[in-house]
């Protein structure tokens, strides 16, 4: 074969269309292997995304009061799944002390910032007995988008006794 001048001279004339052939299946064959992994990498993002959505928001939330006898409610998250919250507080016989929130506190927990308070306008005029339950409802952003799945809901309870300006938990 190498010492045939006839089929040398047709190989030659023909090979740079093999070239850009081979180049071409080549550039092709690469290019659908960049999508596919696209296709993963995006594939792979939302699954994290929903995963993520999923998990519920971790909160402790409790009644404080200042040294001028300013009442608080204290919001600390435990992660960064944010949430929507309304609370209201209490006395005997489920009378309400602060008012009614017209609307829901939304936070945005992340490492640097967990911790929120809230300055809860309550009378104590109509504290009964020193009495005070605070009922803290709250909820991930994401419990509408996701079917109201009871996972992204809580409700905690806090019973306290208010004696001469101090809060003491009832447990």
């Amino acid at each position: 074969m190498w010492d045939n001048l006839d089929l040398l001279t047709k190989i030659s004339r023909y090979l740079p269309f093999v070239q850009i052939c081979a180049i071409a299946v080549v550039g092709l064959g690469l290019h659908f292997l960049k999508l596919n992994i696209d296709h993963k990498i995006e594939n792979l993002k939302g699954a994290r995304e929903y995963q993520r959505k999923l998990t519920p928001p971790i909160i402790e939330a409790q009644l404080g009061i200042s040294e001028k006898g300013n009442f608080y409610v204290v919001v600390d998250s435990k992660n960064d799944t944010p949430f929507k919250a309304r609370w209201c507080v209490v006395t005997e016989k489920d009378i309400i002390v602060d008012g009614v929130m017209l609307e829901e506190v939304q936070c945005y927990p992340f490492k640097q910032n967990r911790h929120w308070q809230y300055k809860d306008h309550l009378d104590k005029n109509k504290v009964v007995n020193g009495y005070l339950e605070l009922r803290f409802d709250y909820r991930s952003i994401y419990f509408e988008e996701l079917g109201r799945p009871k996972e992204l809901y809580g409700r905690t309870i806090h019973k306290y006794k208010l004696v001469n300006e101090v809060l003491e938990s009832i447990k």
